[in-house]
């Protein structure tokens, strides 16, 4: 896979074009004084390649160019993208031109004319780079929406803004806007190769295997709601046939699907030459008798569910009236007295006359206890009686729906056909009604033996595929990538003699930072760590070991990194860049650190492309050497002087 800049190019507004060349498999650096359009570059990239705003500032390039250009090198050839410049008060442009090819001319300006959209665009860039159909789906109970890999996720490993290269918080490009984080850290798995083609084939397997459970899963619950379901309809049709002839008169219909299917296949496979000499009356009179007697046990049962239900009121009105009395008695309290029927039970007072002794007042509470509690015990009984009637009651209901649905099926069919000239197409139509309903069966009725074995092996497979792709395997394979990733970290921290870097250093992908494990101090993370250069130095160590990893993996991540001012963490924030320029070459005690940043840069750079806008120019061969344009003779710019001159 390849994917690298050939050139970075603006089209002017008066049509001409200018194009900056870059090498692949190399560093390339573009060197010049402030405001000549340097940090601009890195801008055109990401919006030509798919970012759906422009961040070109506003003023002299957003004022004379007209389309921003990049052509690439990549595995098939070359491709060309062009992206118009947005109109003032807009942030994009869907103005797309796309052309691929091998050793492409650029076209003219008059023949950069829209062909593309940006959908298209990224589609084409995620088939070039071979960004797999991979979907981060988020855990249970997450309010994040299910998202894919595409370019866009695969280019915050190839940008660092000068805003972004010191930053001493957010260690990847875009990662202090809202939402990226996270989406940083749901897809650089996938980017590192912890998440294999192996297993997003095994993830769309494991879609298809649970769509295709529920679909049979539905087919069988469907047919256990039909065989739930009365067979008024098909009674219907059946007692229809009979009137014709085509099932035996005194056929037993059963309430079995079986049933049904075999009846309604013998009916249709019935061939009779001759019409019978009379219509058969004698179905639609055997339903007329069937209908009166299931009337009257339904007037039957209903009249024994209104005694049981009138039965069970007087029991409870007994029953209230003797509660009632056996208050009153328990109320007089005269079981402690004497028995003196002379004295008063409550104030022991002599009576001119006796009154019944407390015995007897116990014996009639015994006695009201014991009619009180035959009713008790008879309720139940009661409500079990009442309970089964009505059960009773609801299956007569039903048997008298079923007749009363042939008989209305008989009597709508013998009007409809009364006007046919003879019976046999009466019999056709009939056989017509049969056979149609048959056709609707299978899919409905059928035996669902074989769905049910389909089923338990696609849960087997199911389970199969769960296994490999259980979150704790994965978690280990990225903990080892991660360990292998950190420990090359660790080595060119060391090699750029960045602070701390005597401590194994780590990418938490947790917290999206590097992290010192100190013996002494514990942890240490990257906003803990000194100075503005140790920052710029471990943002530099981080990509290169990824882009190191990216290649060496076959990862689909572009092949470029592109960076903006590293040198600025060496110099104070108000340092012209003359005097960067300047002190570089003369007196700066920084000299030796720049000098070493860039070379560890060259020399990591093997299988990879990087972009490098500077102040620093350093009188060096070697660097010299990779020096693509230098912008510091005030001739030369992003935007050529004539542009503006010719306005």
């Amino acid at each position: 896979m390849k994917f690298q800049i050939l050139n970075i190019l603006v089209y002017g507004t008066n049509g001409q074009i200018r194009s900056i060349e870059l090498k692949p498999d190399a560093v390339n650096i573009i060197t010049g004084r402030s405001g000549t359009g340097k940090s601009a570059l890195i801008h055109i990239v990401d919006y030509c390649l798919g970012r759906k705003e422009c961040n070109v500032y506003a003023g002299v390039i957003r004022k004379y160019v007209e389309w921003y250009a990049v052509k690439l090198q990549i595995s098939s050839g070359e491709i060309f993208i062009a992206r118009r410049n947005p109109e003032p008060g807009k942030e994009s442009s869907e103005d797309i031109y796309i052309e691929r090819g091998t050793s492409l001319s650029f076209p003219e300006a008059r023949n950069l004319t829209k062909n593309s959209n940006l959908d298209t665009l990224t589609s084409i860039l995620n088939q070039i780079l071979g960004i797999g159909e991979y979907a981060h789906e988020p855990k249970a109970g997450q309010t994040r929406k299910t998202g894919t890999a595409d370019i866009g996720k695969a280019l915050f490993y190839c940008f660092q803004e000068q805003s972004e290269i010191d930053d001493q918080k957010f260690l990847f490009h875009r990662q202090g806007e809202p939402f990226l984080p996270q989406s940083i850290k749901d897809y650089l798995p996938y980017f590192l190769g912890a998440i294999t083609d192996e297993f997003i084939q095994n993830k769309e397997e494991l879609r298809k295997l649970n769509r295709k459970l529920k679909q049979v899963e539905s087919r069988i619950a469907e047919r256990n709601r039909l065989k739930g379901q009365n067979f008024e309809r098909a009674f219907a049709l059946l007692n229809e046939a009979k009137s014709v002839d085509l099932i035996a008169a005194d056929e037993p219909l059963q309430a079995s699907w079986d049933n049904v299917r075999q009846l309604i296949e013998a009916a249709l496979a019935r061939n009779i030459d001759s019409d019978p000499a009379e219509p058969n009356v004698d179905v639609l009179n055997d339903l007329f008798d069937r209908q009166q007697q299931i009337r009257e046990s339904y007037r039957i049962a209903a009249a024994e569910l209104r005694s049981l239900k009138d039965l069970k009121r007087s029991s409870n009105g007994f029953g209230s009236e003797m509660e009632e009395q056996k208050s009153r008695l328990e109320s007089i309290n005269i079981f402690g007295h004497t028995s003196d029927p002379n004295s008063c039970p409550l104030c022991s007072s002599t009576l001119p006359s006796a009154v019944p002794s407390a015995e007897a007042i116990r014996a009639s509470l015994t006695d009201i206890d014991s009619q009180l509690e035959a009713v008790t015990n008879d309720t139940p009984h009661l409500d079990a009686m009442i309970a089964k009637t009505e059960d009773q009651l609801a299956d007569i209901k039903r048997l008298l729906d079923e007749v009363k649905t042939s008989i209305i099926s008989l009597q709508t069919t013998d009007q409809r056909i009364s006007d046919l000239r003879d019976f046999s197409s009466r019999r056709a139509m009939i056989k017509g009604r049969l056979s149609l309903y048959l056709e609707n069966m299978p899919a409905k009725v059928v035996d669902d033996s074989d769905d049910k074995l389909e089923a338990e092996k696609l849960a087997e497979q199911i389970r199969a595929i769960e296994a490999v792709l259980n979150d704790e395997a994965l978690a280990e394979r990225l903990e080892s990538i991660i360990s292998l990733v950190s420990a090359q970290i660790t080595s060119l921290a060391r090699k750029l003699e960045i602070e701390h870097s005597d401590s194994p250093m780590r990418l938490d992908l947790k917290k999206l930072t590097i992290v010192a494990d100190h013996a002494d101090e514990g942890p240490i993370p990257m906003p803990k760590m000194g100075s503005g250069e140790t920052w710029v130095g471990l943002h530099l160590v981080t990509h290169l070991a990824l882009h190191n990893w990216f290649f060496k993996k076959q990862r689909p991540v572009p092949q470029f990194l592109f960076l903006d001012q590293p040198s600025q963490a060496y110099f104070p924030p108000d340092t012209s860049a003359e005097t960067v320029r300047d002190e570089i070459e003369v007196t700066n005690p920084d000299r030796q650190s720049v000098i070493r940043m860039f070379k560890l840069i060259v020399e990591e750079t093997k299988n990879f492309q990087v972009i490098v806008t500077e102040h620093a120019d350093i009188r060096e061969d070697w660097y010299q050497a990779l020096v693509r344009e230098n912008w510091w003779d005030g001739t030369l710019k992003l935007v050529p002087i004539e542009w503006i001159e010719l306005k």
